[in-house]
């Protein structure tokens, strides 16, 4: 800063416990934080657990003080840093600077997580409640250890909407942005179009990033994206997935934009007409003609009046190409099909009526191949097979993916094509599959085929060519890419690595039930399953193809083929036939004529073709199609040598050491082979099971490994140490119910299959297995006295009336079959059949069956079968009540995971069931219940001392408890740190008096400064938490303190150098270093410099008509000219010694430089000093006076006595009679004299003493003459 006064030396030593709030603002219930400013800042981009941060500023030299909140709670903390831990994932980091005189300086906030942060600041924070309406925002994106650069990161202006349909409507919002300038943001490639995409109904916020990524990795076109937080307007919103938006665009669908030729075009008519067009109705020409496109069929635009034909200035690309589809849903532009199908163009959206005919007959006439029997068409006149006219790839991998996730929306909406000009039809990018993988509103038996057997354009699946390319997609990526989802460490293991607390604050935001961890270990265990169903179903190209249609692969459609190496035989079997189409792998070899028999050469084959005949009559009417192989695939498994390792404990990685595996092939040959994979699991049913990839599963039962090859497998049983963990069990058990069984079966047959699974020794160690001894015995009683085998039913998995769900059924003994009766409406469902009860566990005597069943109303009727007659009563289902016992007894629940010192209280908030009569929370012995009110339950507890706290949660329902879930708080030290002090002071200053300031904790009880010959106690108040200490100091010179608290030297000092209040160059004034006040401005100052006085609104003391007179009159400036009056003898009688001092009285003020030069007539009488003179021998002198700015200029006599002078011969003091008689004397020589008197006597100077002489004195001193006549 320019001026010196303005600079503030101010250091920090800290004194007590000190923490740092900022900008958390309190907006109704919800916590709120303000953008980072440039004023204050965090040293890192980003925070990370274990590493410190420190806030900063960029002024210089200025001490503070600081606080700091974690969630809008002050957290103890001293020092400008703070490092965060665990329990402080995300969750908001603030950190406030105050100047010592308690005033805030500044503020910062920063969202602590593993991910990337996304700050969104709408224009006046306007809220985003319409979904196309477009908000004028900010957007910065804080990176985190994976993305730290700048140039994956953003910081400037972009645009944002609402996006989706049936996402919109949720609480949590999907948001589409458009950046100002194109960016890579986490290195995704340049674009300024994004998506956050919310996945409000997919709680493991993992099924879509999971899905695309494996996309990618199967060559499919899909969209990149990243996990985020997103915190809007201020408010964390939670876990959102930033992903590239489906466009055109080099980083996204690569194919001709129209957009960009509109606008090249428009150019290009713009260079060639710049005399008659302007800059501005050029960028006018191109926004008409990206709006509508009717020019690129028409050849030609209108403009303002004059036509302009295309090829005049620019060639058009072929308008063949250059379009993304998106079916199925009518949002303009769109077209039919001719098969009924709706498919909007979403770019480019301004296209022609002619462009939109063209795409819509091109669409048309794949729809017409792909569904028709031969799966060829008329187009263009010409015939076509559907993989003429599309990817047959890319809708082969496409079929796979969604079949193998089970993608509810998948051919019915947000499914995109699209197609380049002179290119084919592509299916993708892959989009939108947060609704699928057991997390549909249908929910699909896993061991089902959903799409393959039945979607649209489903018939493409008749086509061998067509299966043979998903059946080689899996082999190539089942145990590659699908596999790395799953394995230990894999693609599931890392997600919940990386997002855990992130979602778990969403589930906390969103209430989300059942949370995170639940539904994505959900997601894992289907995905297993689903893919052993598949695994089932691809064991060999003609076993996938006989279950995707139904029947196997036909050999006898109008012709038989006979396959020997390359050389292929056709019978013709159907007289009809005129001609006949082979085709290998979809690739028309050869057309034939009729004849009977045919011997074709097909040169060389890669050992797993597809050879299809395509038979027809001489009108082209399809007769039929005949396919055969022409591999040797392995049909079965067998191992030749045992692995050396076949003892195990859970956890253990699977060692294949020593094994032989040899694969047995159709044509009876053997090859020993390297298994794909080997996964471990239990036989705790039969049907659907867990597999856990290359390591020993941690479920109970016997344990199996089973051994993977090309959809083939082979098991074989190990030895796995038994269950050891007793103490796990005993908490089981203590969970038992007392009496409500019928709610709680699920808890009571876990704990005995898990008793059941103790080694003999652990058993022992459970000290409470009479209780689950005396629970069975209740059981089995109800059971007894029960008119219906039923026991009961669950739901496990997600709960959902009006939706199929996974329904458990418990029976006694080994029913056949269950029926379930709801209405007028019956289902049968044999018990062995793996495609509706899926599974089936053998617990004490009871069999628990998993069916997938489709709940609908309040309730349904049960009933279990034993060799195919129904056996007693059935039994009734609560629906409703079976839907709140899995996933509706609590609602909402959100808590604090940390709390700043042992002062605070833990804060636990529930919304629950109506069911729910209490919530206990314990911890360490201690424990406390709330009972519900309006549904809602607060929960608060206090912990005596630091440290992480695990907290178990129940709740008590129909007259039992139950487990809810264990979470665990973080309790931070609190730090007494007494040596916390900040000054603020001027380091110099041109004023009379300076403030000095002093910030200390509120338990300072005293400040004092002190000098070496003053001491100054500060006096005090409180202001934002701390203790202020002030005091003003008179700045009469520069001064030096020691810094005193609580009577410690605290190591600090104050030091303040005093300036003059103006800087004079060479006789200008060139600075003024105060701005109030009054300057004086001295006699010297000739010039006053440009900008010298600017800022100054005080008074200027000055010489009338000097220069700073006439510039204070000029500029409007108060001003008061200097005078005074001074009272000067003409005579001045002293003594040896004596001083005289010129003594100006103000009139109206005294100048500052106020002085007087005295020159006396002989200097070894008088002698000059500051304002006056000093006598120092006898005698008689004259000194002039004059003051330094002309005023004064006067001559005193002065007569020093105290010795022999000038007619004072005797030396009294006086000249008399008697000196007179003396000097009559020495003349007639009546005495003598010496030379001092001799001198003295000699008056009148003619070096004679004379009666002259003597009368001279005598008229002395009658005054009848005077002495300085004489001197």
């Amino acid at each position: 800063m320019k001026r010196i006064v303005s600079l503030l030396l101010i250091t920090a030593v800290f004194l007590g416990c000190l923490p740092m709030t900022a900008f958390a603002l309190n907006d109704g219930d919800k916590t709120v934080y303000s953008a980072n400013g440039e004023k204050v800042y965090f040293d890192s981009e980003y925070a990370e657990v274990g590493v410190p941060i420190s806030v900063k500023t960029a002024e210089n030299g200025t001490d503070f003080l600081y606080k700091w909140y974690i969630d809008k709670k002050q957290i103890i903390n001293s020092g400008d840093s703070y490092t965060p831990i665990e329990a402080d994932l995300e969750s908001m980091l603030t950190a406030e600077m105050y100047t010592a005189d308690g005033e805030l300086y500044g503020s910062v906030s920063m969202l602590i997580s593993r991910l990337p942060v996304m700050y969104i600041e709408t224009e006046n924070r306007q809220p985003i409640v319409e979904r196309k309406k477009v908000l004028k925002a900010h957007m910065k994106l804080q990176g985190n250890a994976e993305f730290n650069a700048d140039s994956v990161l953003y910081d400037g202006e972009m645009e944002i909407k609402g996006r989706g349909n049936s996402t919109w409507l949720a609480s949590k919002k999907p948001y589409k942005i458009k950046l100002e300038t194109k960016s890579n943001l986490l290195g995704m490639g340049k674009n300024k179009h994004w998506v956050l995409l919310s996945n409000p109904y997919d709680t493991s916020l993992s099924r879509n990033k999971l899905i695309y990524d494996l996309a990618e990795d199967m060559g499919l076109d899909s969209m990149s994206s990243q996990w985020i937080d997103v915190v809007l307007n201020g408010e964390v919103v939670g876990n959102y997935q930033l992903c590239e938006h489906v466009r055109i665009g080099s980083t996204r669908v690569d194919i001709t934009d129209w957009d960009e030729v509109a606008d090249d075009a428009a150019k290009a008519i713009y260079k060639a007409n710049q005399k008659s067009m302007t800059k501005n109705e050029r960028d006018e020409l191109a926004e008409l003609m990206e709006a509508n496109m009717d020019w690129v069929t028409a050849g030609k635009i209108t403009f303002k009046g004059k036509t302009y034909i295309i090829s005049d200035y620019y060639e058009l690309p072929s308008t063949n190409g250059g379009y993304l589809l998106e079916g199925f849903d009518a949002e303009k532009p769109y077209f039919v099909s001719d098969g009924g199908y709706t498919l909007s163009v979403s770019k480019p959206e301004g296209i022609g009526k002619g462009m939109l005919e063209e795409i819509q007959g091109y669409y048309s006439a794949f729809e017409r191949a792909a569904q028709s029997e031969d799966f060829c068409t008329e187009y263009n006149g010409r015939k076509v097979r559907y993989s003429d006219l599309a990817d047959a790839e890319s809708f082969a991998k496409g079929f796979l993916l969604n079949e193998i996730f089970q993608n509810q929306d998948f051919m019915y909406r947000s499914t995109y094509m699209y197609k380049d000009v002179d290119g084919k039809l592509v299916l993708g990018p892959v989009w939108d599959l947060d609704m699928s993988s057991d997390n549909s509103t249908n929910v699909f038996a896993h061991n089902k085929w959903v799409f393959f057997r039945g979607a649209y354009l489903f018939r493409m699946m008749r086509d061998p060519a067509f299966v043979k390319i998903i059946y080689d997609a899996y082999r190539e990526y089942r145990y590659t890419a699908i596999e790395d989802m799953l394995k230990p460490g894999g693609d599931i293991d890392k997600a919940i690595e990386k997002i855990y607390e992130s979602a778990e604050k969403n589930d906390m935001l969103w209430s989300k039930e059942p949370g995170f961890e639940k539904e994505i270990e959900n997601f894992r265990l289907w995905l297993s399953r689903r893919l052993d169903w598949i695994d089932s179903q691809m064991t060999s190209f003609e076993t996938f193809y006989a279950s995707v249609n139904g029947s196997a692969l036909n050999n006898s459609g109008s012709t038989v083929l006979k396959l020997d190496g390359s050389v292929l035989k056709v019978n013709m079997t159907d007289p009809k036939i005129a001609s006949c189409e082979v085709y290998v792998n979809g690739v028309l070899k050869q057309s034939l004529t009729y004849s009977e028999n045919i011997t074709l050469d097909l040169g060389v084959l890669n050992g797993d073709d597809v050879i299809s005949a395509m038979s027809y009559d001489s009108d082209g009417k399809f007769l039929g199609m005949s396919s055969v192989t022409s591999g040797n695939e392995p049909i079965g498994l067998k191992i030749t040598k045992m692995p050396t390792q076949t003892a195990y404990s859970s956890g253990d990685k699977i060692n294949l050491d020593g094994l032989e595996l040899k694969a047995v092939y159709a044509d009876g040959s053997e090859k020993i082979v390297t298994p794909e994979a080997a996964v471990s699991y239990v036989s705790d049913c039969v049907g659907a099971q867990a597999p856990v990839y290359n390591e020993i599963t941690d479920k109970i039962g016997e344990a199996y490994i089973s051994l993977r090859y090309r959809g083939l497998k082979t098991d074989y049983k190990i030895d796995k140490a038994p269950n050891e963990d007793s103490k796990r069990v005993e908490k089981l058990i203590e969970n038992l119910p007392q009496s409500n069984f019928e709610d709680n079966l699920e808890t009571v047959f876990e704990a005995k299959q898990e008793y059941d699974a103790l080694s003999e020794a652990a058993k022992k160690n459970v000290s409470n297995s009479a209780k689950l001894e005396k629970t069975f015995e209740k059981i089995n009683e109800l059971s007894e006295k029960s008119d219906t085998p039923i026991l009961g039913c669950y739901i496990d998995g997600l709960a959902r009336i009006g939706q199929k769900n996974s329904v458990v059924v418990i029976a006694k003994g080994s029913p056949n079959k269950i029926r379930f009766i709801y209405g007028g409406s019956v289902t049968t469902i044999p018990v062995a059949n793996r495609d509706y009860c899926i599974s089936e566990k053998h617990i004490a005597g009871y069999s628990v069956m998993t069916i997938i069943y489709n709940l609908q109303g309040d309730s349904v009727d049960v009933g279990a079968y034993y060799n195919h007659v129904l056996s007693g009563e059935f039994y009734h289902l609560d629906a409703q009540r079976a839907v709140e016992n899995r996933s509706r007894m609590i609602w909402d629940f959100s808590y604090n995971k940390s709390l700043a010192s042992t002062k605070d209280s833990a804060k636990f908030i529930f919304r629950v069931n109506k069911r729910v009569d209490m919530i206990t929370a314990s911890c360490d012995e201690f424990e406390i219940t709330e009972v519900p009110e309006n549904g809602k339950v607060n929960l608060e507890m206090n912990f005596a001392s630091a440290g992480e706290r695990n907290i178990d949660i129940r709740y008590y329902a129909d007259n039992e408890w139950h487990t809810y879930k264990s979470v665990s708080v973080f309790v931070k030290d609190t730090i007494n740190d007494e040596q916390r002090i900040a000054l603020k002071y001027p380091s110099a200053t041109a004023y009379d008096e300076v403030n000095i300031f002093a910030a200390t904790a509120s338990g300072v009880k005293t400040v004092r400064l002190v000098s070496e010959n003053q001491t100054v106690n500060l006096s005090s108040s409180e202001k934002n938490g701390f203790t202020i200490w002030q005091s003003k100091i008179a700045m009469d010179e520069s001064k030096l303190y020691k810094v005193f608290a609580d009577s410690k030297d605290t190591g600090r000092t104050v030091k303040i150098e005093k300036l003059d209040k103006l800087v004079i160059e060479n006789g200008t004034l060139v600075e003024c270093r105060v701005n109030s006040g009054k300057i004086d401005v001295p006699y010297s100052v000739s010039r006053i410099a440009d900008g010298a006085l600017d800022g100054f609104n005080g008074t200027i003391c000055c010489y009338k008509n000097s220069a700073a007179h006439k510039y204070a009159e000029k500029n409007g400036i108060k001003y008061i000219n200097y005078g005074c009056t001074v009272d000067i003898p003409s005579e001045l009688k002293m003594m040896p010694g004596e001083s005289f001092t010129v003594k100006p009285a103000a009139d109206p003020l005294i100048p500052p430089d106020f002085g007087v030069t005295a020159i006396p007539s002989d200097t070894s009488m008088l002698s000059g000093s500051l304002n006056g003179f000093k006598a120092i021998k006898p005698g008689y002198a004259r000194i002039t006076l004059k003051s330094n700015d002309g005023l004064i200029n006067s001559e005193i006599k002065v007569y020093v006595g105290g010795g022999c002078t000038k007619g004072d011969i005797n030396a009294d003091g006086n000249i008399n009679s008697y000196d007179a008689l003396l000097t009559l004397k020495s003349a007639v020589e009546l005495i003598s004299l010496n030379e001092e008197e001799k001198n003295a006597a000699d008056i009148n100077g003619d070096n004679a003493i004379n009666s002259i002489d003597a009368l001279i004195i005598l008229q002395i001193s009658t005054e009848s003459r005077s002495i300085w006549d004489y001197v």
